[in-house]
C-alpha cells in the first residue's frame, strides 16, 4: 500500500516537471525589462536599415543631424522621437530564449535594423522579423542575443519604418519670413514686380518695380502668410539632367526673398500640374513639389497690389465736384448752409442717398494695373474735386487704352497705371441716376 502511495506521488511529481517545462521552454511568458539599458541622454547615433534604404543620425553639439544617405536637413523633432523610443523601448513578451529557427519568425533575414551608438562606445542592435499572428507586434531580437526571441509592440517599430523624406524637413524657405524685409518676382521676360517694407511705417509696404507706388497691406500680407504655409510635398530629383523636364531649366517665375538681417533665398518655379508645382530652392540643387494653391506666382497680380486711388478723398473735406464727359459737364456744389454732406446741382439739391453712392464710386476708381505706354487720345472722363482745405484741386482724366480700360492722367501727368472700364461705367450710371431725377 505504502508502495503504491509513493509511485502515485512520484506520478504527480513527474507530471508537475512536465508542466513545467512546458511553460518556461515553450511558452512565452512576460518580461518587463527593457530591450536596450542606456541612460538618458547617452544615444549618440541612430541607424535604420530597411527596404527604404539606411539612414544614419549623429548628435553633435546636442544637435541631430543626418549624415546618411546624405547630410539632409531634418525635422529634429521626428528624430529627437526615435531617440525617446529607444530610452524607453520594453519587450512585450519573450518567445523563445534559445530559438533554434529563426526563420520562423522572419529573423534570419531582418526586415529592419535598429542601431544605436552611446556615448561610451557602445553599440546595440534590434533585428525586426515578421508580424506576429494578431498583426500588433513584430517579432525581433538583439544583435547581441540573437536566438533569444521576444515581441515589441507595432507602434514603436512604425515609427522607424519611414522613407528618408519623411525624417527630412519639409520648410521651403530658410529665410525668416517675419521678419521678410523684400520681395521679388520676376518672371520668364525678365518683368519684375519688388515690393520692400517701408522705411516709414514698420507695417507698410511700398512697390519699387516697376513702378514706385504704395500696396495694399492687407493683399500682401495675405500673400506672405501663404508663402508661410508653403511645406515640399514631394523630393522629386537632385539630377540637374531632368531640370528641362519639369520646367526648371528656363523657370516660369523666380522669387526672390530677403529678410532684414541681409539673409535671401532664391525659388525657381517650373511646371504647374494643377495642384502641385514643381519648384526649386537655390540653397539646393533638388526639385520639390509645392501646392499650387497656396501660392501660384500667375496670381500675383499687380493691379491687385496697388494702392492707387487719386480720388479717394474723404467727403467732409469736399466743396465741389465736377464731372466731365465730352461736351457734357456737371458741376456738385456743397450748400454750406446746411449740416451734412448736402450737394446741389444746378441749383438744386441732390438726395443725399444718390450722392453719397455716386462719391463711393468715385472714390473706388483705383488702379487694376500697370502699363507704362502713353495715351494717344483726349480724355474721354474727366473727374474733379475740390477741397476747402486746399486751393489746388485734384484732377483726374481717363482717356481710352483699349476697348476695356482706361490710362488714368492725374493733374496733367500720366500715370503709368490702368482701370477696367467697368469702373467707370458704374460712375456714369449713378450720374445718369442723378441728371434724369432732376429733369423729372
Amino acid at each position: 500500500m505504502k508502495k503504491g502511495i509513493i509511485n502515485i506521488i512520484l506520478l504527480i511529481f513527474f507530471f508537475m516537471l512536465i508542466g513545467l517545462y512546458i511553460m518556461i521552454v515553450k511558452k512565452p511568458f512576460q518580461d518587463t525589462k527593457d530591450i536596450f539599458s542606456v541612460k538618458e541622454d547617452s544615444i549618440t547615433g541612430i541607424s535604420i536599415s530597411s527596404k527604404n534604404g539606411e539612414i544614419v543620425f549623429v548628435k553633435k553639439n546636442n544637435q541631430w543631424i543626418m549624415i546618411k544617405p546624405d547630410k539632409y536637413k531634418i525635422n529634429e523633432k521626428g528624430v529627437s522621437e526615435l531617440e525617446n523610443i529607444l530610452n524607453n523601448l520594453s519587450l512585450e513578451r519573450v518567445i523563445e530564449k534559445d530559438a533554434v529557427d529563426l526563420s520562423i519568425y522572419s529573423l534570419d533575414k531582418p526586415a529592419m535594423i535598429i542601431s544605436l551608438e552611446l556615448e561610451d562606445g557602445r553599440e546595440e542592435s534590434l533585428l525586426v522579423g515578421g508580424e506576429t499572428a494578431s498583426k500588433s507586434q513584430y517579432y525581433a531580437s538583439k544583435q547581441s542575443e540573437t536566438k533569444k526571441v521576444f515581441t515589441v509592440s507595432r507602434g514603436f517599430i512604425d515609427v522607424f519604418n519611414r522613407d528618408i523624406s519623411d525624417f527630412r524637413d519639409r520648410a521651403l524657405f530658410s529665410v525668416d519670413l517675419s521678419i521678410l524685409n523684400e520681395f521679388r518676382l520676376i518672371n520668364n521676360l525678365n518683368n519684375e514686380i519688388k515690393i520692400i517694407k517701408s522705411t516709414e511705417i514698420e507695417s507698410k509696404w511700398k512697390l519699387v518695380l516697376p513702378v514706385y507706388a504704395d500696396v495694399k497691406n492687407d493683399t500682401f500680407v495675405e500673400i506672405i502668410n501663404n508663402l508661410r504655409q508653403l511645406e515640399i510635398i514631394e523630393y522629386i530629383s537632385a539630377n540637374p539632367d531632368e531640370l528641362g523636364k519639369y520646367g526648371l531649366k528656363k523657370p516660369f517665375y523666380r522669387l526672390v526673398i530677403k529678410d532684414k538681417d541681409g539673409y535671401s533665398q532664391e525659388i525657381s518655379f517650373g511646371k504647374d500640374l494643377g495642384n502641385k508645382t514643381f519648384v526649386k530652392s537655390n540653397e539646393a540643387g533638388e526639385i520639390y513639389t509645392i501646392a499650387s494653391n497656396l501660392f501660384n506666382p500667375e496670381e500675383v497680380a499687380l493691379g491687385e497690389l496697388l494702392n492707387i486711388a487719386p480720388l479717394s478723398l474723404g467727403i467732409d473735406g469736399i466743396t465741389e465736384v465736377v464731372i466731365s464727359s465730352g461736351v457734357n459737364s456737371h458741376s456738385f456744389k456743397r450748400d454750406i448752409s446746411k449740416t451734412g454732406d448736402v450737394f446741389d446741382l444746378n441749383g438744386k439739391e441732390v438726395e443725399t442717398e444718390k450722392f453719397i453712392s455716386l462719391y463711393v464710386s468715385i472714390m473706388a476708381l483705383s488702379a487694376e494695373g500697370y502699363d507704362n505706354k502713353k495715351y494717344m487720345t483726349k480724355p474721354d472722363f474727366t473727374i474733379i474735386l475740390k477741397s476747402k482745405e486746399s486751393s489746388e484741386e485734384v484732377k483726374v482724366d481717363f482717356t481710352k487704352r483699349g476697348k476695356d480700360s482706361y490710362f488714368i492722367i492725374l493733374n496733367e501727368s500720366q500715370m503709368p497705371f490702368y482701370l477696367g472700364a467697368k469702373k467707370i461705367e458704374i460712375v456714369k450710371s449713378f450720374l445718369n441716376r442723378i441728371v434724369e431725377s432732376e429733369k423729372s
